[in-house]
């Protein structure tokens, strides 16, 4: 039995050759240096995690996530040194009984690998000194001009190959005085563990990172398969433009009981602003009372939880009561990326007063992905936030942009959930919002009929059906259309939203033209129940099917 602490180590320099800047440039949703940490927090059974290096970067990122460090000397930084002086360097530099030897460029390795490999370890007694992870190479091989292991004239199958196998450096644990005395990572009398082929995936040059990261992305995926994403009806905050926030109180408060019944989960009800800079034109809800929340919020009662949005640059922080004196229970500060920091303080003495807290940056179009990096690495360790929104102001965003941003953010932080807020200028806010909630959004913002300045907002009524029959989201169809009959007025939102159903339930358009006049429900109703065949196709004299 192995008795003493197990300490990692994970040893990084800033002058990687083959892979330029290989431990911190993106990684999908991570870096390689992040990924290894991370992953290695998640494993229960080790003792310690030290990070080795002699970069500045590398060092300050491992500190921010809650791990020891250890500065290397530029020497065994570097390529003069040779390797197994390296390794001997760093076992004579770490106090711990055994070494867990890990690089970055096995990212793929789980933490129940990890888990398994040290509880296997310690059960070791005297016939095993290490435990070191390999793939075996099924290949025909040779080595100056002869082969290794077949014979040419009696050529086996290749599953038949003699079995010869390359250590992928996945995990190599060992105790410290055996890695100093032999100046590597295998002991003396070695445990060979096999890794299935994925998780053995060693980064040596630029095609194994794409590979890598093409199969650490698969895996996320799958994380995505069943989730349910959040939804906030910003439909009085947004649409507001639309109409100087002259809302009626009894249109907040219907438009509160249908948001409540459909089953979203955050209703925005304005905004807070200075008073100094309000007009005569604006109306209650762009600095909305807190004792009208409260009246509003008792008569209704809502299942969801009620929002408001501050400017950073427009409101006063100081005169903000605390949670339990305005029933807000998420408060979200907008902020332009230049003005982040002051948004970020005032976001603390939100959090401090008990509310929840949303940064919501605004104009991500003209945001680049070197300064969301930047953003990132501010924000990877901060405990503050709950939310982290980004908002396509301009309607100028694409899916692929869109892609972009929500992958670098959405494993920053396990506390702080990630939002995206569509516009529809180039009619593509339904398709953004798809990919944002397909490459883990845990919420997205909508107004009814998209009202909203601009080209509008995403419309809810069309992400609803799509998450409810593309995605088998459980939200209340029947309150929807309801709400919408009541209240929409336009015939041209009307004829919208009816051909939005037809699309949803994949239907042939000309059906409409057999139930004109019908309420939304009453069509989207009769479209749903009608049988596969007579969805596909619509009846004619000329098509013989």
């Amino acid at each position: 039995m192995k008795i003493g602490k197990i300490t990692a180590v994970i040893a990084v320099r800033k002058n990687s050759e083959r892979v330029k800047n290989k431990n911190i440039k993106p990684f999908n949703d991570t870096n390689l240096l992040e990924n290894k940490i991370k992953t290695l927090l998640r494993v229960k059974n080790l003792d310690d995690i030290i990070v080795s290096s002699d970069c500045e970067k590398m060092l300050s990122l491992a500190n921010s996530l809650g791990v020891k460090t250890h500065i290397r000397d530029d020497y065994y930084a570097s390529n003069e040194c040779p390797g197994s002086e390296n390794l001997k360097y760093l076992a004579q530099e770490i106090e711990s009984d055994y070494i867990l030897y890990t690089p970055v460029t096995s990212p793929l390795v789980k933490a129940e690998t990890y888990e398994w490999i040290i509880n296997k370890f310690r059960s070791f007694g005297d016939e095993f000194d290490s435990i070191i992870t390999i793939n075996y190479i099924k290949d025909f091989l040779w080595l100056n001009d002869k082969p290794l292991n077949y014979n040419p004239l009696n050529c086996p199958r290749s599953q038949d190959l003699k079995s010869i196998f390359k250590l992928n450096f996945g995990a190599c644990l060992l105790s410290r005085e055996t890695m100093i005395k032999n100046k590597y990572i295998v002991g003396d009398k070695p445990y060979w563990h096999e890794l299935e082929n994925k998780e053995g995936i060693d980064i040596d040059i630029p095609f194994d990172f794409n590979i890598a990261e093409l199969v650490y992305e698969k895996n996320v995926k799958e994380k995505f398969t069943n989730k349910k994403s959040m939804i906030l009806d910003c439909t009085i905050r947004d649409g507001g433009f639309e109409n100087n926030f002259n809302f009626t109180e009894k249109e907040v408060k219907r438009n509160l009981k249908a948001s409540s019944d459909i089953g979203y989960n955050y209703f925005e009800i304005g905004y807070l602003t200075d008073p100094k800079i309000l007009t005569k034109k604006d109306g209650l809800w762009r600095n909305v009372p807190f004792k009208l929340i409260t009246k509003i919020k008792k008569e209704i009662n809502p299942r969801c939880k009620i929002s408001a949005m501050i400017d950073c640059w427009r409101y006063n922080i100081n005169d903000l009561p605390p949670s339990d004196q305005t029933d807000i229970d998420l408060i979200r500060v907008c902020s332009y990326e230049e003005q982040v920091d002051m948004a970020l303080s005032m976001c603390k003495t939100i959090k401090s007063l008990g509310y929840e807290v949303s940064l919501n940056i605004i104009c991500t179009s003209h945001i680049s992905i070197d300064s969301f990096i930047e953003l990132r690495n501010k924000l990877i360790s901060e405990d503050f936030l709950d939310f982290l929104c980004f908002a396509d102001s301009y309607g100028a965003l694409t899916p692929d942009y869109v892609k972009k941003i929500m992958t670098l953010f959405r494993n920053m932080n396990p506390n702080v959930l990630i939002g995206f807020h569509a516009h529809d200028n180039m009619s593509l806010s339904m398709a953004n919002t798809i990919t944002a909630l397909e490459n883990g959004a845990d919420m997205v913002d909508g107004t009814y009929t998209g009202i909203g300045r601009g080209g509008g907002n995403l419309p809810l009524e069309i992400i609803t059906l799509y998450l409810n029959i593309s995605k088998n989201y459980n939200l209340d169809l029947n309150a929807l259309f309801t709400y919408l009959d009541l209240t929409t007025k336009d015939e041209e939102d009307i004829e919208r939203i009816k051909q939005a159903i037809c699309g949803i339930l994949n239907v042939h358009p000309y059906r409409l033209r057999d139930i004109a006049g019908k309420s939304i429900l009453e069509t989207y109703t009769e479209l749903n129940s009608l049988s596969l065949k007579d969805k596909a196709r619509y009846p004619s004299k000329w098509l013989k099917i």
